[in-house]
């Protein structure tokens, strides 16, 4: 697997969202995408604010693309709610209750 320093990955997951736009490779760009966005996350505290804001905003647009994306989506899901691009089957609202999850954990 190759691992791309925290800049190189933010571009990746805005490119290859992207893509997800194109039926023809929309399966393979949805795992690019999610495993991309579990990448970014584990490199969190690398990441600067500029960073973090230019995420939360491709967030959006990855949650609007829920209907595409969770035709990839394992039905088994085993990754923790905070982890809301692993849920989209559910909809779009999982990133917004992972964020008030989030939130509820730091008071």
């Amino acid at each position: 697997m190759v691992t791309f320093p925290p800049i190189d990955l933010v571009d990746y997951y805005r490119r290859h969202l992207s893509y997800l736009d194109d039926r023809e490779t929309s399966y393979e760009e949805s795992l690019n995408v999610l495993i991309a966005r579990d990448d970014l996350e584990n490199q969190w505290t690398e990441l600067t604010q500029q960073d973090r804001e230019l995420i939360e905003s491709l967030d959006n647009m990855l949650a609007s693309k829920h209907e595409i994306v969770s035709e990839v989506l394992p039905t088994a899901v085993k990754y923790e709610r905070r982890r809301w691009w692993w849920h989209l089957h559910e909809g779009p609202q999982v990133k917004s209750e992972a964020e008030r999850l989030a939130a509820a954990s730091r008071d």
